[in-house]
């Protein structure tokens, strides 16, 4: 039965995974290999209930082993984080949402959970995997309960784990809905809305820029410093993040590694040449899936693909290498298709005019640049140039196609082709020219092959990883040797700074999310040295240089903001003098530009929630106030974040007063209720002192 294998296949156990996910609606709208060396045993907390190390761990190696089963793309990093964040969400959806629906009785009942499961009305994921040949039956559902889950209990689990993931989503929308169904927009609120995009103002603008003024003519003493941060301290809060100083060695293979990978298939090209030696040898002794389908050109690599067509049945070739690896082949069987396989390129032809003259003129001299090109194998870097060179127009490389598959021009004019010919063609898009690049085949092959990728060997990992250990034991533990140590072992020193617990990599690197969880261990002292840090592609050793925790920043950490800051604000005191004696002696804004040797911008339909005013940088706060000048007004000397401003309100335009404000209600109720479930869910999540800490461990 199609539905028992549906249920059977790992594939299936990986579409019951990602249904914990898809289904819990609110997680949706949130954006983590396990080490318990030391620390905490607590991976968080959720209402009250602390998250043990055993009980998340768990639910993580059950879903990472689901999810490698299931098939699906993403490098082992990627595929660690989706089940780190899925166990996360699991344990969120038990011990907060279901607790937050069952109190404020959301529920669904026997006779709903019923009509869910077993009617033509059943929720769409039922019939999405109890439908056979496309239709969908509520007998399939009740006899695979009956007959298969009930004898079955894996198959039980599952069936009830779909029911589960069905009840919650319908929670969910009914929660969602009693949410939306609380919020409003008032005619107020559209009222307000339609006069900040409607109004305007009209006037002028200039700008004295900070960077007029050269810092070495501004004097800062230490205490200007310190008497400034202490002032405004709260604004330099901080988020928990660490910084780092490390090595990084890539675990690149030597020659002798690549030369040893191509040994190793040279010795089994004769036992693969062998009779009966076909697919099953190729399984056991290749790190690549077999294809067991007849293929047609076009579905290998162009390096290797025209010598695979070339040789009879039976034939082995190989070692050859493409894409990293060497790969050893054997043509299995050979066959003809009913229907021929092209490989071709278009070139746009330009028309430079308009009338049939010009369109000729343009065809004969595409068609004098084609009977220039004599190798059809290079026909496309040939064109190429013609493009770069301006006389012809892009080039399109079709690759190798199936007979019937592009469109109708070049399915008819391929049929009278031959290798190196060329067509032109009309199409929606102009005149142009097709090349045919390759001789039509109708070639089947089926191959085996063995594959084996170009890795560092053993030997060379252990010469690499011994020398990164001789570092580390010159270190000593001390990391003030870190640097000149690793000078003279020649290897480069790099800086990660503002290293975030929610960072998934180490600045940018994939594979180094190890690295971040190695820093944010809660023992982790600074100026400690890690041990060396293994991922697929590098290792790593680092050192902690500082660690920084969420809350105030102090002088030190931010001093070179605070210099910048106090650097402009004394900028600005020279730079309001400056425009204030330009405006005793000036009639308008425009003269006291001239003066100041700066630029009057015009304001031109300024709205009030327009981000920024014309000439002024992009500080919001300047248009608001213009928006308290009253016309024929000029402002005080303004600072913002680029400068010192000075605008002048020439018109304020009132707009009419709206016919209706209807339609603006409703897109704003709409928009509020497009964000209602993400900010409940917030508020959830606050009120219930939610702390996530995996990222010390995952």
């Amino acid at each position: 039965m199609a539905i028992i294998n549906k249920l059977r296949s790992n594939k299936w156990v990986m579409v019951v995974v990602l249904l914990t996910l898809a289904l819990f609606v609110l997680s949706d709208l949130l954006s983590g290999k396990s080490s318990f060396t030391s620390g905490s045993e607590s991976v968080g907390s959720i209402d009250g209930n602390t998250i043990t190390i055993a009980e998340f761990d768990g639910k993580y190696n059950a879903l990472l082993t689901q999810i490698e089963a299931g098939g699906q793309g993403g490098t082992p990093e990627e595929k660690k984080e989706q089940a780190s964040t899925y166990a996360w969400n699991q344990l969120i959806q038990s011990y907060l949402i279901e607790k937050e629906y069952d109190k404020i009785g959301i529920t669904v009942g026997k006779d709903e959970a019923g009509k869910l499961l077993y009617s033509d009305d059943a929720h769409p994921t039922i019939k999405q995997y109890f439908s056979q040949d496309g239709v969908f039956n509520p007998n399939n559902v009740i006899q695979f309960k009956n007959q298969v889950a009930k004898k079955d209990p894996k198959m039980m689990d599952q069936f009830d784990l779909i029911i589960d993931q069905i009840v919650f989503d319908v929670k969910s929308r009914k929660y969602n809905s009693l949410l939306s169904k609380s919020i409003y927009a008032t005619s107020l609120d559209a009222e307000d809305d339609y006069y900040a995009s409607s109004n305007q103002i009209n006037g002028t603008s200039l700008t004295l820029n900070f960077s007029s003024i050269e810092d070495k003519d501004i004097k800062i003493e230490e205490s200007d410093l310190k008497a400034y941060f202490k002032k405004h301290k709260n604004d330099y809060k901080q988020e928990e993040s660490r910084d780092l100083e490390y090595t990084m060695i890539s675990l690149v293979p030597s020659s002798n590694d690549t030369l040893s990978i191509k040994n190793d298939l040279i010795n089994l090209f004769p036992r693969f040449s062998e009779p009966g030696n076909d697919t099953s040898f190729a399984m056991l002794n290749s790190e690549e899936p077999q294809d067991p389908y007849f293929q047609s050109r076009g579905s290998y690599n162009v390096m290797i693909e025209k010598q695979l067509f070339g040789v009879p049945k039976d034939s082995v070739v190989g070692p050859l290498y493409f894409d990293g690896g060497f790969s050893i082949y054997k043509v299995l069987d050979k066959k003809t298709d009913s229907v021929m396989y092209y490989n071709g390129i278009m070139v746009q032809i330009p028309v430079s005019g308009t009338t049939s003259a010009d369109t000729a003129a343009a065809i004969a001299n595409a068609k004098s640049i084609a009977a220039e090109n004599t190798d059809p194998n290079g026909a496309f870097g040939f064109y190429q140039d013609k493009y770069f060179q301006g006389k012809l127009g892009a080039v399109s490389d079709l690759k190798w196609f199936r007979q019937g598959t592009q469109s109708k021009e070049i399915n008819t004019a391929v049929k009278s082709m031959s290798l190196g010919s060329y067509a032109v063609l009309k199409t929606p898009y102009g005149p142009t020219l097709f090349v045919l690049t390759s001789s039509p085949s109708n070639q089947l092959i089926k191959l085996a092959s063995i594959r084996k990728k170009i890795d560092a060997k053993s030997e060379t990992l252990d010469s690499i990883y011994n020398k990164l250990a001789e570092v580390r034991e010159q270190l000593d533990g001390d990391a003030g040797k870190f640097e000149n140590v690793l000078k003279k072992y020649k290897f480069n020193k790099s800086i990660a700074n503002n290293i975030k617990p929610s960072d998934k990599m180490m600045t940018g690197i994939p594979g180094t999310k190890g690295v971040v969880t190695w820093s944010y261990n809660e023992n982790r002292k600074k100026g400690e040295v890690s041990d060396i840090i293994i991922t697929d592609e590098f290792y790593i050793l680092a050192t902690l240089t500082k660690i920084k925790e969420e809350g105030l920043s102090s002088f030190e950490d931010v001093k070179d903001r605070v210099k910048i800051e106090v650097m402009n604000e004394k900028k600005a005191e020279k730079l309001i003098v400056k425009i204030e004696e330009a405006k005793k002696s000036s009639k308008n804004i425009e003269e006291i530009a001239t003066k100041l040797k700066t630029v009057a911008f015009p304001i031109n339909g300024l709205y009030f929630n327009a981000a920024a005013v014309e000439g002024t940088g992009n500080d919001i706060s300047l248009v608001g106030y213009a928006f308290g000048l009253k016309p024929k007004t000029m402002s005080r000397p303004l600072t913002s974040n680029v400068g010192v401003s000075l605008i002048y309100v020439s018109e304020f335009k009132k707009a009419e007063n709206p016919v209706s404000l209807q339609s603006r209600q409703e897109i704003l109720y709409s928009s509020k209720k497009q964000q209602i479930a993400y900010q409940a869910y917030e508020v959830l999540k606050k009120a219930a002192k939610v702390k996530d800490q995996r990222y010390k461990f995952y």
